[in-house]
């Protein structure tokens, strides 16, 4: 006789394996933090800012200090977490192309991750300005409903650092800052 006879149910199956990660999509656990906003000015007078770690402090709110390292376009920034907790983070700086108007960093240390920024012009001589953080996993997680509690809030310090952020570099560049979009999204373990 089967297992379905005798117990009236079908026999358990072993668990499906989990789909491969598609290339180019984050992992699981990763969270995806975007920001995009208008500039009235162009972009070759926004990118050297995007480039120079020493003046990050000047209009970037959460980045509270960076000391260069050895290495060009490497930084270590110190931050301000959520809570106004410290966090430190090394930046690696890659190669970046003004004219596809991207720059891209990878993030090591309390904060990892990958940045990305875009500088898009725009036919009335401003520009559009994105910046899209893959922030990865903690490598010890502290639980589903803490981490998700303290993404959550990262998130929120994120949106409101971006805000402000872009208004200081408008001030900077004395130009107009129209409004600031911003989404989040995470990619569960």
């Amino acid at each position: 006789m089967s297992d379905v006879a005798t117990s009236g149910r079908p026999p358990s199956s072993p668990p499906r394996p989990r789909p491969p990660v598609l290339p180019g999509l984050p992992a699981h656990g990763t969270q995806v933090m975007t920001s995009r906003w208008r500039l009235d000015t162009a972009a070759h007078r926004v990118w050297p800012l995007l480039l120079d770690g020493a003046g990050w402090p000047g209009w970037w709110r959460c980045v509270r200090a960076v000391q260069p390292l050895a290495e060009p376009h490497h930084w270590q920034l110190n931050w301000q977490a959520p809570w106004w907790l410290p966090a430190v983070s090394t930046v690696q700086l890659g190669p970046a192309d003004e004219a596809a108007g991207l720059v891209q960093a990878q993030v090591s240390g309390d904060l990892a991750g990958q940045w990305t920024w875009v500088l898009d012009a725009r036919a009335d001589g401003g520009c559009t300005v994105t910046f899209r953080w893959v922030l990865s996993p903690p490598a010890a997680a502290l639980g589903p409903w803490l981490d998700d509690w303290l993404l959550l809030r990262l998130q929120r310090q994120h949106q409101a650092d971006m805000g402000a952020s872009a208004a200081k570099l408008s001030a900077r560049l004395a130009c107009r800052c129209g409004p600031v979009r911003q989404w989040c999204g995470g990619f569960r373990r």
